[in-house]
């Protein structure tokens, strides 16, 4: 095939018309359209290759179809989108029919191709548009393709010469998987109505809605020119009591209104979509605000406790049609009540992305611990469709080399096999049926009542010898014939393509039924027991012996010789089929552990939270019934289920009342009380009666549930002996029945006075008489513990030296100063300002002789400071040019590139005087913000790209500014591997923690929190019962010199989240007892997980630390600034300004809540009291002690400025760096923080020495080094390399071999050979690194440079090395090859200087290293 002879007008073929050449491509970019000589045949892919390419131009090589025949076009367009009646092009990543775009992000972008890519197109005999990158099939493009349509290329842009490489015909094999992929599409959308699939958004949407991340991410487009056109719809009808919930990602200020959310009977297949869902007058229900819209007219004015336009970002919002036909919405899993009675069975869920909300994504409906699983499903299912090409049509293996490939990356990811010595678990990856969950202990097949089939899964490694592998039976269902199947297989579940059931495959052996099968041949008929009779409770195991026997057993009863000469490696197995639907391992050795919570099904006003161990009435003064909760699974024999009372109410008579149950709570409709259930196998214990089946069975129990109070125990177990006995904060108050049955779930009814209930640690197996567990006395304030403060100011902005003829910087660059005229006084800053970052000037100096006044914006001109140039625009409104953008305000007109694109931007930047103060900020949103003494003018312009430096025009009547700002979230950082003392707690500035002479102190108030103990002069509190109603504040409020400090002395991890602490000004006396800090809603500022909440409402999203994942020993520091403004500081961390213009008085409040068990309050005073003599020397050290104890970075070492000022010489890009990790490690600086010389890293470990004398720029690296542990288990190396190779090398992320590197001829062979000589190609020619720093940077592997520094003019000679990580066992220990004869390291062995592997993906580079010496 060649290109047909009627091309584009600036089109030259040559090469027998397969090679088409665009003629001046520097000058001209379009009309170079070319065809195919011939029709292309079915399943026939031509394939161009790109040749040339010019990087002058944008956009690049089209590819695609059309219909036109060549031979009868009298020309062709300047571009192939001009090719009508019957075209389709690939452009960028978009697909376009008819010049019109039809699919948004399609396969790889074009435009980022290079010389040497391929690019094809395919019809298939189906009718299906195929594209091919580099031969990697794209997927579907489009379908309905005509019969005979030829090839198109358009030469475009960037894209200057391409060649046809030889057609090829797509294999039958991938043929094969086409035709399958295209009849299961079919399928899918005939089955919609039924499907069990993942919920998604379906397809079909707004017309101004992007689908993104499979389909469970919709962004509404144009959103600051469009607020309307944004529905969605699920991809399939709701289930029954699913939970249908969204996360708001991205919100903006523009528009009023938000987010609606709903219901809908309407198929999204059919629907024509309107503008607002509220449109709809038929079959729709959406909360909208704060009330509900049936069929788009108000049924519910006040629903809730939330307004729909009030939430924020990372908010979220969630519906369930329970099977009542009630419909509930939850915010942020609070339940909201009913908002609908009788809602239709068959519903789809509705968004709306209107007005503020933009983009929203579906969060996983299933428990939180499934999230996991779901991950390695998905992980899974992608391996899979890797393989699916490769499948062999006349058979159902796969080839095993893709499948290790595949599986190593699946490795990579962190699904890979563990050590042996770790707890037996289920492996995440296992059949389509069957989800592993509660930290892969347990299995269940979701869809059981649905599914039978597909639910095998395997152990996550080998098991031990004699090592038990048992499960319980969790639940069962009586749908479907047979029932669990256990054994074990010698495959491993990475390589496992899972079967329907596992007893069909070979090396395995299974029990089955009664018989023992080994690759699906019966072994032994009758082998004594039927596991198709099992219960729920029961328990099956299997154990391999050292002699390779193999055994079974039934709760505990060994049954005997199964099987012999079983291979040592195997993996159990268990097979969750027919009726066994969910099961558990048991922990060897681990009687009282338990997977207890409350099931997901509950009465009607009752929540579930602190992942299932806690239930709660959330309206306990409005109700007192509907709150029935279950065990999330049936209780085994001898097996506790307690629950202690978090909170009574004395609204109402009655109380709490518990028992047992054989009613499923899947199926169960929930009613008002227990003691109302007359359905068979129910026994409760209500007041001091025991109800069975609705009626009293007896009276005068001992244990009388009325008299309970808060913090009391209740404990329901059944023996071994089918007896059920209650216990009482640990003590058994005897048999209350007999004869109970199996299958017997707990039940509590949070019922009257009785409003919250939490699952307790001792849930678990019952060994006899338990140790009631007091409480402990609270431990006393170990004060030896409380570090000095020192103060850490953060860095002002910094002008950069690129600037106006007329312009002297001074103070250190913080300060411009116009020397003489008007203009010519144009500044920028030294860095990107970046997101959410204020950077703000003040006025210092004005001259009343001029007229005009200052200009500000942002521009994406490149500044760089390691070569800065003069500007030569005589004003900030001539900065502009084709290829960059600036926005500019002048006076109370925005500017874009010159242009004009708002007038009347209040106020006038005319009217600023000496301390006047204007700023700039780059929001979230990508708008700029112009703020004038402190006050945020509003949005000045929008779509603001990032990397965009301050632009400063000192103009007219402003002759100096100054900087005022400070770097955002600005942290001195220290080196994570380094040996070095924790940095002790920073403030933010000296006058903050001076001395302080007043008595007053502060302490803690008597008026806390019900839950609250006092002790240790009321500097310690603590939380006696329950999880909340523990708030504290202080007696004295924060001020200027007089910040609060805390230390987090206990945590209980029986609970979640933790505390939440701030500051309001009611005073002491007029808090009361709160059940959350969040109650107060009177200036009060509140820092809760990484949010800060003003007055209840959360004000600042994604905001420093998460308090929820603080340790012990953790120091919180509330200060208020000389602005008033409030910060937070984590062990001495600033995390920026929380709240401004702060009152005058601010109480420190803090709520004990979840895991935060204990706080102690640390006073100034008390640390000068206790300060040691010592200690006090050290605090009047002069400042070059001080910094020699500092062990932090030296922010100003002019060794690591002038390695700064050279790595941005040779222009390599910041994408690659992470800056937090760069370590300067010259002599002074390492010196300073006392570190070693030589250091030992890795599994096994290895000794390497610290390269002392270079500097240190961290690298980014592949998310494989967390979940591998690559920095614990690796060992370290370096790595010497030449400047031309570095960006080869950051590019593809491996070092370079010895023949690459060009230093062959310095090296003897490392690799032992036959005596012949193999070329020099990766696989004959090691990787070469050393754990030597000083022979790693020799002459020999760096071959330094010259640089002369522009800012010293001094001659320096350069060397550069990579720092890694290898993996152990992956490479071979020498001798030094080098051609000199003395040591290049005085510790490391010289016979194990260097390391040589072959193995690329055993290489972690972390860090580039270069060394200055001067000459």
């Amino acid at each position: 095939m060649a290109f047909h002879s009627k091309t584009g007008s600036l089109i030259s073929l040559t090469n027998g018309n397969k090679t088409a050449q665009r003629r001046y491509a520097s000058t001209e970019f379009n009309k170079a359209v070319v065809l195919s000589d011939r029709p292309l045949n079915d399943n026939e892919i031509f394939e161009v290759k790109i040749d040339k390419r010019l990087n002058s131009w944008s956009g690049s090589v089209e590819i695609g179809v059309t219909a036109c025949n060549p031979d009868t076009l009298s020309s062709l367009p300047a571009s192939a989108t001009g090719l009508k009646q019957g075209t389709w092009i690939m452009s960028g990543c978009n697909i376009l029919k008819d010049g019109g775009a039809v699919k948004e992000h399609y396969g790889l972008d074009l435009d980022k191709l290079v010389e040497g890519d391929t690019l094809g197109v395919m019809r298939t005999s189906a009718g299906l548009l195929h594209f091919f990158i580099n031969g990697e099939d794209q997927g579907i493009a489009a379908n309905s393709i005509p019969s005979r349509v030829y090839a198109v290329v358009d030469i475009y842009g960037k894209c200057t010469q391409v060649t046809i490489n030889a057609v090829r015909l797509l294999d039958t094999n991938q043929r094969s998987f086409l035709a399958n992929q295209l009849a299961n599409e079919a399928i899918a959308e005939a089955t919609a109505l039924c499907s069990n699939e993942t919920l998604a958004f379906h397809e079909k949407c707004g017309s101004l809605v992007r689908l993104t991340n499979e389909n469970r991410t919709a962004e509404r487009q144009r959103p600051n020119g469009e607020f309307n056109n944004g529905v969605v719809m699920t991809n399939r009808p709701l289930k029954q009591d699913e939970l249908f919930e969204i996360r708001l990602d991205t919100m903006i200020d523009k528009w009023s209104g938000s987010i609606e959310v709903g219901i809908t009977t309407h198929n999204p297949s059919l629907l024509e979509f309107p503008a607002t869902m509220t449109n709809m007058r038929s079959g729709t229900i959406m909360m909208s605000g704060c009330g509900i819209l049936t069929n788009g007219k108000g049924t519910q004015r006040e629903y809730g406790q939330f307004n729909l336009d009030e939430l924020t970002e990372s908010d979220r919002i969630g519906l369930i049609r329970k099977a009542n036909g009630r419909l509930h919405f939850y915010i942020n899993g609070t339940d909201q009540g009913v908002a609908a009675e009788s809602a239709p069975e068959i519903v789809w869920g509705v968004i709306d992305l209107y007005g503020m909300a933009v983009k929203v994504t579906i969060m996983d409906g299933q428990e939180v611990d499934e999230e996991a699983s779901s991950h390695a499903h998905s992980a899974l299912f992608s391996l899979n469709r890797t393989l699916l090409p490769l499948v062999d049509s006349d058979s159902d293996s796969v080839s095993s080399n893709s499948i290790s490939d595949s599986s190593a990356a699946v490795a990579d990811a962190g699904l890979g096999e563990r050590s042996s010595g770790e707890m037996l678990t289920f492996h995440p990856i296992c059949g389509r049926n069957v989800l592993v969950t509660n930290g892969n202990m347990t299995a269940r097949r979701p869809n059981a009542m649905d599914e039978f089939n597909h639910a095998v899964v395997l152990t996550n490694r080998p098991l031990l010898v004699d090592e038990v592998f048992e499960i319980t039976i969790d639940t069962v269902i009586d749908k479907w014939a047979g029932s669990v199947e256990l054994g074990v297989t010698i495959h491993d579940p990475m390589s496992l393509e899972f079967p329907q059931v596992m007893n069909m495959h070979s090396g395995t052996w299974m029990m089955t039924g009664n018989r023992i099968m080994h690759n699906n041949e019966t072994l032994i008929a009758d082998y004594g027991y039927w596991p198709d009779r099992m219960k729920a409770g029961d328990r099956i195991g299997v154990v391999r012996r050292r002699n390779g026997n193999l055994s079974f057993s039934v709760n505990g009863r060994d049954l005997g010789l199964a099987a012999t000469n079983v291979p040592d490696r195997v993996y159990g197995v268990l097979d969750l089929y027919g009726q066994a639907s969910e099961a558990s391992i048991l922990p060897a050795g681990d009687t009282n552990s338990s997977d207890l919570r409350f099931h997901r099904r509950h009465g009607i006003n009752c929540i579930i939270v602190n992942d299932g161990r806690s239930a709660a009435r959330p309206h306990p003064r409005e109700e007192f019934n509907d709150a029935i909760v279950m065990s999330s699974r049936p209780l085994r024999r001898n097996e506790m289920f307690e629950v202690v009372i978090d909170k009574m109410v004395d609204r109402w008579s009655g109380s709490l009342d518990c028992g047992v149950t054989t009613l499923n709570p899947d199926t169960l409709d929930f009613p008002p009380t227990m003691s109302d259930l007359t359905l068979p196998g129910t026994w409760i214990l209500s007041g001091c009666s025991i109800v069975q089946e609705g009626s009293m069975a007896r009276s005068r129990y001992n244990c009388d549930l009325e008299q309970l109070e808060t913090g009391s125990r209740i404990g329901i177990l059944v023996t071994s002996d089918n007896c059920l006995h209650f216990f009482l904060n640990g003590v058994d108050q005897g048999p209350a029945c007999t004869g109970l049955p199996n299958c017997i779930y707990a039940v509590v009814d949070l019922y009257g006075t009785c409003a919250g209930v939490t699952v307790t640690s001792n849930t678990g197996m019952y060994e006899g008489q338990r140790v009631v567990r007091h409480r402990e006395a609270a431990p006393r304030l170990n004060k030896n513990r409380i570090n000095e403060l020192k103060t850490a100011a953060a860095p002002s902005h910094r002008f950069s030296h690129c600037c106006g003829k007329n312009i002297t910087l001074q103070n250190e660059q913080t300060t411009a100063a116009r020397t003489k005229h008007f203009n010519n006084g144009i500044v920028f800053s030294a860095d990107p300002v970046k997101t959410d970052e204020l950077f703000e000037v003040r006025i210092d100096q004005i001259g009343r002789q001029w007229s005009g006044s200052l200009m500000i914006g942002l521009t994406t001109q490149t500044i760089s400071e390691s070569q800065p140039i003069m500007v030569t625009q005589a004003t900030a409104l001539d900065v502009h040019c084709r290829t960059k953008s600036t926005w500019i305000v002048n006076g109370s007109k925005v500017l874009h590139n010159g242009k004009v694109i708002r007038e009347n931007y209040p106020p006038a930047l005319y009217r600023l005087e000496v301390g006047s103060r204007v700023g700039i900020r780059r929001g979230q949103d990508a708008t700029m913000h112009v703020y004038v003494n402190g006050q945020d003018l509003g949005v000045a312009a929008s779509n603001i790209p990032r990397n965009v430096f301050l632009i400063l025009d000192v103009y007219g009547l402003i002759e100096s500014v100054s900087i005022t700002s400070q770097t955002k979230n600005f942290r001195l950082q220290t080196e994570s591997h380094a040996s070095v003392e924790p940095p002790t707690l920073l403030s933010i500035s000296e006058k903050m923690y001076e001395i302080d002479t007043r008595d007053n102190m502060f302490a803690f108030t008597p008026l806390t929190g019900q839950n609250i103990q006092l002790s240790n002069r009321d500097l310690t509190a603590r939380r006696i019962a329950g999880y909340n109603q523990a708030v504290v504040i202080s007696t004295e409020p924060v001020s200027l010199n007089h910040p609060f400090i805390i230390n987090i002395d206990k945590l209980d991890t029986k609970w979640t989240s933790s505390l939440m602490l701030g500051v309001t000004s009611t005073i002491p006396e007029r808090v009361g007892d709160l059940k959350s800090a969040l109650s107060l809603t009177k200036s009060t500022w509140l820092f809760k997980s990484k949010s800060v909440f003003y007055n209840g409402k959360k004000s600042i999203g994604d905001y420093g630390k998460d308090l929820d994942s603080l340790p012990t020993d953790t120091n919180l520091c509330l200060s208020i600034d000389n602005e008033r403004n409030l910060h937070l500081h984590v062990n001495g961390v600033d995390e920026g300004i929380a709240g401004r213009d702060m009152p005058e008085r601010c109480y420190p409040i803090v709520d004990l809540y979840g895991l935060c068990h204990q706080v102690s309050i640390i006073n100034e005073e008390e640390r000068r009291q206790t300060r040691s003599k010592e200690d006090k020397e050290k605090a009047d050290m002069d400042n070059s002690v001080k910094e020699k104890i500092r062990p932090l970075n030296n922010m100003n070492c002019l060794y690591q400025q002038l390695c700064d000022r050279f790595k941005q010489c040779i222009s390599l890009p910041d994408e690659f760096f992470k800056t937090k990790y760069n370590k300067c490690l010259c002599d002074a600086c390492h010196k300073l923080r006392g570190g070693d010389v030589y250091r030992v890293r890795g599994n096994p470990g290895r000794e390497y020495s610290i390269p002392v004398g270079w500097c240190r720029y961290g690298l980014k690296v592949k998310p494989r080094v967390k979940s591998l542990k690559i920095f614990d288990n690796w060992n370290v190396g370096f790595s010497g390399v030449k400047v031309e190779f570095v960006r080869k090398i950051l590019d593809t992320g491996d070092l370079l071999s010895i023949a690459e590197n060009s230093m062959r001829h310095m090296h003897r062979s490392v690799c032992a050979g036959d005596g012949e000589k193999k070329p020099d190609t990766f696989e004959s020619v090691p990787v070469i690194l050393s754990p030597s720093m000083s022979y790693a940077g020799s002459q020999h592997f760096t071959q330094p440079i010259e640089y002369r520094d522009r800012k010293t003019d001094k001659l320096y000679q350069v060397r550069l090395a990579f720092e890694a990580c290898l993996k152990p066992g992956s490479f071979n220990v020498g001798p030094q090859t080098l051609d000199v004869t003395e040591p290049q390291d005085p510790k490391l062995d010289i016979n194990e200087i260097e390391w040589a592997t072959k193995e690329r993906g055993s290489v972690e580079i972390y860090g580039l290293l270069i060394k200055m010496e001067a000459l």
